[in-house]
């Protein structure tokens, strides 16, 4: 008897264990996205990606993400784009590149400034960020001219991300 309650108590602690160790990212005690995907920037968790079988598990977690872009040219789902986050006072505490095509970022409550570079086009976005929904915010970038390989209608920036 001593022995099959030694036997529970282990799994238990086990299974606890697994429990303890799961990221906001699990829905129910099950993680939906592998420990490789959820990475930290000083602190701030945030997940990028959303190309094949990451989509639908980036889809179950989305509102656990106070933040949630998507990266798009002429309505092509686009990656490899440099993101810097500013707070409101205009420093940078958050910063990622290949990004993409959709980013998800843990933020507080506040005012933040959002920079995304695609090919060398800039691209800037003001947001309110508040606990009581997940925010949205859509970057789009006009097609590339093929013939120049340069993007149509808009101006390069240099590699500094400002906002």
């Amino acid at each position: 008897m001593k022995l099959i309650s030694l036997a529970v108590v282990l799994l238990f602690s086990l299974l606890g264990a697994t429990f303890a160790s799961a990221d906001n990212d699990d829905v129910e005690g099950v993680n939906l996205l592998p420990k490789a995907q959820v990475r930290n920037y000083h602190g701030i968790p945030f997940i990028s990606g959303g190309i094949a079988e990451d989509l639908e598990a980036m889809k179950k977690v989305a509102k656990t993400y106070s933040l949630r872009m998507v990266f798009s040219e002429e309505g092509a789902y686009i990656a490899e784009v440099t993101v810097g986050i500013y707070d409101s006072n205009g420093a940078l505490i958050f910063y990622n590149q290949k990004s993409g095509p959709y980013l998800y970022v843990k933020l507080p409550d506040g005012e933040y400034s959002i920079v995304a570079i695609a090919d060398s086009v800039k691209r800037s976005q003001k947001i309110s960020l508040d606990s009581t929904k997940s925010k949205k915010v859509f970057f789009s970038w006009p097609a590339k001219n093929t013939d120049a390989g340069e993007m149509q209608d808009a101006q390069p920036v240099d590699d500094v991300l400002t906002p």
